[in-house]
């Protein structure tokens, strides 16, 4: 004689909410973090990449925390680990125009295979022209307007281990022409991401940015790559009597060391977080608050804030974010809005 225990409305509802507790445990040891004995990135200048802000309309609309979501061609930027679990062939591409009339564009591939793994490329650019050069004492140096033009090919592989695990590595190649002054550098990032079969509404993803770079010589200044560490936790629930509305939230915690303060370095931190509400794979919603700290969590809204939402029908989608942006340089939050497509190839 045995009992089935799932049958049990008591055990399913006691197993329900012992998974949301074991999140909800998950989620205020991330946060109890010591994070108050690091420096804030509200103190930084200029220790981050430029295309450290990101990629893909999905994972910008969530407000960049993506470190452990799946099913997306960005993830070649985002975890390789993650691309490795990408179920079809996608393309995708999006750009906007930002502060000084500058263009920042992204495209992405991904082809996953049977049994040797996922493949994919990519490349991030950002342009802008009529840029005037002028001497150390203000001077006029040419009447001629130049251009800047700052770009990255990647190239990644990630491996699918079955019980869960992916791991992932993408090679980047980078290049800067500014004025007469050509700069080109190398760097690699690792990533991993494991869904395990039980919970399976649970999910870890952790990167590293540049493990190692060449860096960059421009002219007499030299560029040195900046190592970021990243760690995201992440969950899915099917919502609705056929289970066809999916639930997806993503918290993802990241650290980097100031290269520019070789005397003393800092390390600083901040946190990110999506969520996304997917409707039959056909209509989705997405939302997220961008680098934030915890001790002045909603302080500098609407600094931070991003939403978006994209369409999918016939194996094309077309997406759309917006998100409010705040340079310390610049001053005021500015909106920047984002229009992308992908279309799946199988």
């Amino acid at each position: 004689m045995y009992f089935k225990f799932d049958k049990f409305p008591v055990c399913v509802i006691f197993f329900s909410m012992m998974r949301r507790l074991l999140f909800i445990g998950i989620i205020i040891i991330f946060l109890s973090f010591p994070f108050g004995a690091f420096s804030s990135t509200g103190e930084t200048g200029g220790v981050e990449n430029i295309f450290s802000y990101g990629a893909g309309l999905r994972a910008l609309g969530m407000g960049g925390a993506f470190t452990a979501i799946a099913g997306d061609s960005s993830l070649v930027y985002w975890n390789p680990g993650a691309m490795a679990f990408n179920q079809y062939k996608e393309i995708s591409l999006f750009g906007l125009r930002t502060i000084a009339d500058s263009y920042y564009v992204s495209g992405f591939y991904t082809n996953p295979t049977v049994s040797l793994g996922a493949l994919g490329f990519g490349g991030l650019g950002v342009y802008t022209s009529g840029i005037e050069s002028y001497d150390s004492s203000g001077a006029p140096i040419t009447t001629e307007k130049n251009s800047y033009l700052h770009y990255q090919i990647l190239l990644a592989y990630g491996y699918n281990f079955k019980w869960g695990l992916g791991v992932g590595s993408t090679v980047k190649i980078e290049q800067i022409n500014l004025l007469d002054y050509t700069g080109t550098g190398a760097s690699f990032d690792i990533g991993f991401y494991f869904n395990p079969k039980r919970p399976e509404w649970l999910s870890i993803g952790a990167v590293v940015q540049d493990v190692y770079g060449t860096g960059i010589k421009l002219g007499s200044e030299y560029e040195k790559n900046t190592r970021i560490y990243k760690l995201g936790i992440g969950t899915s629930f099917k919502l609705g009597a056929n289970k066809r509305t999916t639930l997806t939230f993503d918290l993802d915690g990241r650290m980097f060391t100031d290269n520019y303060n070789p005397t003393k370095p800092e390390l600083y931190y901040d946190l990110s977080f999506g969520t996304e509400v997917n409707f039959s794979d056909r209509l989705m919603f997405r939302a997220g608050y961008r680098e934030f700290e915890p001790q002045n969590i909603f302080q500098s809204l609407p600094q931070g804030l991003s939403f978006g939402m994209g369409i999918r029908q016939w194996g094309i989608g077309i997406d759309y974010a917006v998100s409010f942006e705040d340079p310390t340089w610049q001053g005021t939050a500015e909106l920047l809005m984002r229009l992308g497509i992908a279309t799946g190839l199988d």
